[in-house]
This record gives structure tokens, C-alpha cells and sequence, in this order.
């Protein structure tokens, strides 16, 4: 049987971030460990009768599934640098002007399209994958295109494209 990976595309913002976060994970998860051991020895025989140990045991392994996952995540990752990145085409590191069309209501934006899990509204950051970044990447400026958002179907007009704020 052949597993295949799926690679996500992230900025090397976005990697530094996942790689503080698996140290973090690491760290806490030695930490469990440790308080593992400790509550282990302090029982006598162990896990019988010590709801800490077990509580101990369940947070212990959720940390660990996150780890693999983490992991993972970084090794199936490509980075996009930006010096790879072009005003042409909406790409990862672009950053763009758009109008936004929802029935009679008309906003516009300027985002800036990042990495798999690197949104952030507050910054104006928007992950290519999401439903308005797919629809954005890969288009050029002048371009109309729609998507399917939970509030239903939403017109995006391509106004700039630029690699500055």
C-alpha cells in the first residue's frame, strides 16, 4: 500500500512558527513525563488507584499525537521564500488588493496570501488555503472570479497585486 503525502506551502515565518511550537511541545511533554514518574513512585504500585497518573498518561499521549503531527506537518512542508514570489500572478508572499461582492454589499481589502495555517485577520494574513485564497491564487490583476463561502457565493475582483506593503 503506498501512502502519499500531500505537500502544504508555508512562508519561512510560517516554519519558524511551527518549529517554536514543536520545541514548546517537546519541552512540555518532557515536563509530563517527569510529573509521569514522579506520581508513579508516589502511588507504590503504581497506576492502580491514581486518577493523577492516568490524567497524567492521557495528557501525556495527546502531546505525543501532537508531536508526530507536528512533525509531519514540517517534513511535508515546502517553503516559500520570497524572493521566489512575482507581481504577475497572486502567489504565497503576494500582496493583494481585492474587492469583495456579497449580494449588495461591496468591501475591499488588502491581504497578504501566506502559508498553510498562517492566517491571521488581525494582520491582514490569509493562507492560500482557505476558501478566498484558493480563489485568489494563481489569478492575475483585473481578474473576476467567484467562491463558495459559508454565507454563500462570493464575487472577488483582482484590483493590484504588489510583493510590498
Amino acid at each position: 500500500m503506498t501512502t502519499m503525502t500531500q505537500k502544504t506551502y508555508i512562508t519561512l515565518q510560517g516554519k519558524a512558527t511551527l518549529e517554536e511550537r514543536l520545541i514548546s511541545l517537546e519541552k512540555e511533554l518532557k515536563e509530563i513525563q517527569e510529573e509521569k514518574a514522579v506520581a508513579y513512585h508516589a502511588s507504590g504500585d503504581g497506576w492502580h488507584d491514581n486518577p493523577g497518573w492516568i490524567q497524567i498518561g492521557q495528557i501525556e499521549e495527546r502531546l505525543s499525537k501532537e508531536i508526530v503531527l507536528m512533525r509531519q506537518k514540517l517534513a511535508q512542508s515546502v517553503v516559500i521564500a520570497s524572493k521566489q514570489r512575482s507581481s504577475d500572478r497572486v502567489q504565497i508572499g503576494s500582496i493583494v488588493r481585492i474587492s469583495q461582492y456579497h449580494g449588495t454589499q461591496v468591501r475591499e481589502m488588502v491581504l497578504e496570501i501566506v502559508g498553510s495555517g498562517e492566517t491571521n485577520i488581525a494582520q491582514k494574513r490569509l493562507a492560500y488555503d482557505t476558501p478566498l485564497g484558493a480563489a485568489l491564487i494563481n489569478q492575475e490583476k483585473g481578474v473576476s472570479t467567484t467562491f463558495e463561502a459559508p454565507a454563500g457565493l462570493v464575487r472577488i475582483d483582482i484590483l493590484d497585486i504588489s510583493l510590498t506593503w
